[in-house]
């Protein structure tokens, strides 16, 4: 797993060229070797509120890249439900996807390459304003007087997820130390992520080869205080014991955000 290696309040990345007169800070990144557990017998009992993932079934499909259009039209209706009948939320609305492989081709801008990286995608900060941003002030004021949670839900396409499969870290083993604030320099704005540094209580699982009709539901935030399960970790990782004549991995992600009554 490829932590970081920089020291709290340190790390920034920048997805635009901001000139010369900003200096950039190097990347640290902390490589580990750590065991990592396979969960399918283990499903059932898993769950986003406790661990921070679950696997759930998910016979929904969609093609590998297919169109924006199609995707929203047609995959993220049942996005929602899936979600809303598996963690009991009042309203759950998809506003993201990304289709990943690392067999990226660099000139076809609608695909991600995998995320190597152990993070989570939002902090005590950019969790709140990405509401603001996606529902308005007035209705996110409403909204976040009672509880919100960010989920992604991964899922192989095409075929099982054998090569470059996902990771979670159980966000029981987490420490809040762990956590380092990443500002995420983009034209026009600032977010925030978390990467974390390594941990040797840190527990990890994946599911060996994960089906295209099973899906792994990740918590990213929660505004829930009182949870274990409010920043769980998660990075795609280099299975040794992955065939070497495997496909590379096809998967697509799909974030919501699940409000509560």
């Amino acid at each position: 797993m490829s932590y970081s290696g920089e020291k709290p309040g340190e790390s920034e990345r920048y997805f635009y060229d901001p000139g010369p007169e900003v200096v950039r800070k190097p990347v640290i990144m902390d490589p580990r070797e750590v065991p990592i557990t396979d969960i399918r017998g283990a499903a059932e009992s898993l769950s986003v509120d406790v661990q921070g993932f679950e696997v759930v079934d998910c016979p929904a499909d969609i093609a590998f890249g297919a169109a924006a259009e199609e995707v929203q039209s047609r995959f993220y209706p049942a996005m929602e439900r899936l979600v809303r009948e598996a963690i009991g939320a009042e309203r759950v609305v998809a506003f993201d996807h990304d289709f990943r492989t690392p067999a990226v081709d660099r000139e076809d801008y609608f695909l991600r390459d995998v995320v190597p990286v152990v993070h989570n995608d939002y902090t005590e900060v950019s969790g709140p304003q990405r509401v603001k941003d996606l529902m308005g002030a007035d209705e996110a004021e409403d909204l976040l007087s009672r509880r919100v949670a960010f989920i992604n839900v991964w899922k192989p396409v095409t075929y099982p997820a054998e090569d470059r499969p996902l990771g979670m870290c159980d966000a029981r083993s987490i420490a809040p130390d762990d956590l380092i604030t990443t500002l995420m320099h983009y034209e026009g704005r600032t977010g925030q992520t978390y990467a974390l540094r390594y941990n040797p209580d840190h527990r990890w699982s994946y599911v060996r080869n994960l089906r295209p009709d099973e899906a792994l539901l990740l918590k990213v935030y929660d505004s829930d205080r009182t949870g274990p399960a409010r920043f769980p970790a998660h990075s795609a990782f280099i299975d040794p014991s992955t065939r070497p004549d495997a496909p590379p991995r096809r998967s697509i992600e799909v974030r919501v955000i699940a409000f509560f009554a």
